[in-house]
């Protein structure tokens, strides 16, 4: 920027994806839809105050979806421990020229700060650490892939994203276990657990 005489503004020119963001604050942007999952988490990496963020509808409904809701997804349990999540307009394809097949909205995320942010139904954020968020993201993709199942046989079907055991070992397993909080998660539908019981049940279960 040094021809137009700008000096408090850096452009990088690479994959957003691939690139380590210089320190900032506030996030504002357009995203390219494609990569509207992976840019996210990224951001979610970096430590910043707010990022005001536009999305494909269908995909921010999904960001912030309602536990026993159509939206409620891998998505929102994901996001459900990392940031607040607000959506401040829609936007209509008619916006747009040329206009696109699909409709927008823009949302605000808000990084949860353990020191500020205090307990969710008795489990503390700074609780989570990496490790256990790793485990955690690992029950919420085997449970998601079967989200209208019970817990425990989505488990069962999606073993191999959590453990190395076969499928009668798993079984087993499960059938094992003795406690009743553990077990009543395990017979509700995926759609109806909370990410705090997602949460419990892989901390839990070792397998």
């Amino acid at each position: 920027m040094e021809q137009e005489n700008i000096d408090n503004v850096e452009l990088i020119n690479d994959d957003a994806l691939n690139v380590d963001f210089p320190k900032f604050n506030k996030i504002v942007s357009n995203l390219p839809y494609q990569i509207s999952s992976p840019i996210t988490f990224k951001f979610l990496d970096y430590d910043f105050d707010s990022a005001v963020l536009m999305y494909q509808k269908e995909f921010a409904n999904r960001m912030n979806g309602k536990v026993g809701t159509k939206d409620y997804s891998r998505l929102s349990a994901m996001l459900y421990f990392k940031c607040d999540i607000e959506t401040l307009t829609d936007v209509s394809s008619e916006s747009f020229i040329p206009k696109p097949k699909v409709d927008s909205s823009v949302v605000r995320l808000t990084p949860k700060i353990p020191e500020l942010s205090g307990k969710l139904s008795n489990i503390q954020i700074d609780e989570i650490d990496e490790n256990t968020f790793k485990t955690y993201s690992n029950f919420t993709k085997a449970l998601f892939q079967h989200r209208n199942k019970k817990a425990r046989n989505a488990l069962i079907d999606s073993r191999h994203v959590v453990s190395n055991l076969d499928k009668k070992d798993m079984k087993q397993k499960l059938n094992e276990i003795t406690s009743h909080k553990i077990n009543d998660i395990l017979d509700h539908r995926v759609i109806t657990i909370s990410p705090e019981d997602i949460l419990y049940l892989s901390k839990q279960i070792i397998f």
